[in-house]
């Protein structure tokens, strides 16, 4: 989470949905911009009420797209990962990505980032804009430098066994809703 005094602006970071660039054209735009929680905090892991005078962003993505952004990021970067009750495991094979997805997933400071809608982030107090269309995002807070990309050798959907993608399309209805979003 990123705040700019100056601005008015509250960044909310939520994974694998260009942040990193985001933090740094707000850097450039903005040089008063500092950290006032921990990465991926949600509104209602602040005292979000006394920013109720800022402008409030965050990036949205293709749930189904963002998870496999997350796995392969993880798995170039990783040599650990936690399992469902928190645990760190130790591993020279990652799991594959459904493994991974059903039954590891990403945790952030205890709460489990890839379990969580992208609309609860904001708690309905903010703007969302979309990861599809981040020359959008580009009018608030500058040029998005290109940062933390990860490497694919296919697009998202060959990753998914129809057991993956139905439980996407159930723990993240709410985004598919909201952002219209396709498998």
């Amino acid at each position: 989470m990123r705040l700019s005094k100056k601005a008015k602006l509250l960044f909310l970071h939520i994974p694998r949905n260009a942040g990193k660039s985001v933090i740094q054209a707000m850097r450039k735009k903005y040089p008063d911009t500092r950290k006032i929680a921990w990465e991926h905090a949600r509104m209602k892991d602040i005292k979000y009420r006394k920013y109720w005078n800022y402008r409030v962003i965050a990036v949205a993505r293709n749930p189904w797209e963002r998870l496999v952004s997350m796995w392969c990021f993880l798995r170039q970067s990783k040599k650990t990962f936690e399992d469902r009750r928190h645990k760190t495991r130790k591993t020279k094979n990652f799991p594959d990505f459904s493994d991974w997805l059903l039954n590891y997933g990403k945790t952030s400071h205890g709460l489990k980032v890839s379990d969580i809608p992208q609309v609860n982030w904001l708690l309905g107090y903010g703007e969302f804009y979309q990861y599809e269309k981040l020359h959008e995002i580009e009018k608030v807070v500058g040029k998005l430098p290109i940062t933390h990309e990860t490497k694919r050798l296919q697009p998202y959907q060959k990753y998914y066994t129809d057991k993956a993608k139905d439980w996407v399309a159930k723990k993240f209805r709410k985004d598919i809703v909201v952002f219209n979003y396709e498998f």
